[in-house]
């Protein structure tokens, strides 16, 4: 039951009075009746007497008072959704603080080259239709880059969660073969241990199983996932560390990450809409051999959760590294047998920047690059004069 402080009015000093009055005069009222008792008496009160009572109001302090909850069409407790939004709302604003402070320090420490970024992704079976929402884990991959060195370390396994939850075995049936390909329980693939999933991913990020760091700790890492993704990967993650992983590192949204490094190496100030268009396009989404062997096999290298966190560096790659006087290398920043090809992007369009005198200005605006993207070739055709 809910509480808040209420300031007492005239009208309940008045009739505060007239109940006391009743009462020693041996009449007593209930509770629903007492302000059609006082109301009557109170309209005779004339301005100045009314004025005395509102005077008394303000020298009383406030009261509290007990409300009956108020509830979603849902049944959910309104002041519980309150609650949950405010929290959201927080981690929302330490997301975009961390972000910005991160990325702010890494080019003023000159360091932004050589600085570790992670990124993660996973499948899943089926999700429960009641909050909390239970994702049953499927595939998870994570990668570690900097935009130097390229992607340093990787991890990616099939993960078998042994059973499908009673009634929602045709889901996970449909969803296995309408995206990810993976069989589902009890014929699933992979790693049943949880334990050894989630200490595999810590390698990667370079804590160990146990280590926590608080929020505003330095060598607490970020990893970053599509905005889409994040309940499922919250998900995912309660479950292989058993609800320890937020005590380890954040969980971020890379359409945010991307903004803000776009926005660094850019002289006009870029709308996340845009940013976020490039990531939707995943232009390298049909890029082969660069997914596990079973989306290789199932030619099903879309949905594979180690082609995501290898190609969206690529793409990252594309629009940083020339900025910030990193050559793009293939094998390092591309496939091996992709070479670069000079293309114009769409970006001017988006912004229909005014035409200058000089064109080689131009491509100083908004969004361009020297290079927006690279076409694949086989070994046969390329050679060390295409790059």
């Amino acid at each position: 039951m809910g509480k808040k402080k209420v300031k007492p009015n005239a009208f309940s000093v008045f009739m505060r009075e007239v109940l006391e009055r009743e009462s020693r005069n041996g009449r007593k009222y209930p509770k629903e009746e007492w302000a059609s008792v006082a109301k009557p008496l109170y309209d005779k009160l004339s301005a100045s007497e009314k004025e005395r009572y509102k005077q008394m109001a303000k020298q009383l302090p406030s009261r509290v008072v007990h409300q009956a909850p108020k509830f979603t069409s849902q049944g959910i407790p309104l002041e519980q959704v309150e609650r949950e939004q405010r929290a959201l709302e927080e981690k929302k604003r330490f997301m975009e603080r961390s972000i910005k402070t991160q990325c702010e320090n890494a080019f003023l420490d000159n360091v932004i080259k050589k600085k570790e970024f992670f990124f993660i992704m996973g499948n899943y079976f089926y999700k429960t239709m009641s909050a909390p929402f239970l994702y049953a884990p499927a595939e998870i991959a994570v990668s570690k880059f900097t935009f130097e060195d390229g992607i340093t370390q990787k991890y990616q396994t099939a993960i078998n969660p042994g059973t499908v939850a009673m009634g929602y075995a045709f889901e996970a049936q449909e969803r296995s073969q309408k995206i990810h390909r993976l069989p589902t329980p009890p014929d699933a693939l992979g790693e049943k241990n949880y334990e050894n999933v989630y200490k595999s991913i810590l390698d990667v990020l370079g804590v160990q199983i146990g280590e926590t760091f608080d929020l505003n700790d330095n060598r607490r890492p970020s990893v970053y996932i599509r905005k889409q993704d994040m309940e499922m990967m919250e998900s995912i993650l309660d479950q292989l560390s058993e609800n320890q992983w937020q005590n380890t590192f954040n969980l971020f949204e890379l359409e945010l990450l991307f903004h803000e490094l776009k926005n660094k190496v850019t002289d006009v100030r870029v709308p996340i809409s845009v940013t976020n268009s490039f990531i939707e396009q995943d232009k390298y989404d049909a890029l082969a051999n660069i997914s596990c062997d079973h989306h290789e096999k199932e030619d099903a290298t879309r949905h594979c959760a180690l082609s995501c966190v290898q190609r969206w560096f690529y793409l990252f790659a594309d629009h940083i590294c020339e900025k910030i006087d990193v050559r793009l290398v293939p094998g390092t920043h591309l496939p091996i047998n992709a070479r670069l090809t000079p293309v114009q992007g769409f970006e001017d369009d988006l912004f229909n920047q005014p035409q200058t005198s000089n064109r080689d200005d131009d491509h100083r605006s908004v969004m361009s690059s020297s290079y927006t993207g690279y076409s694949r070739h086989t070994d046969s055709d390329s050679s060390s004069d295409d790059y």
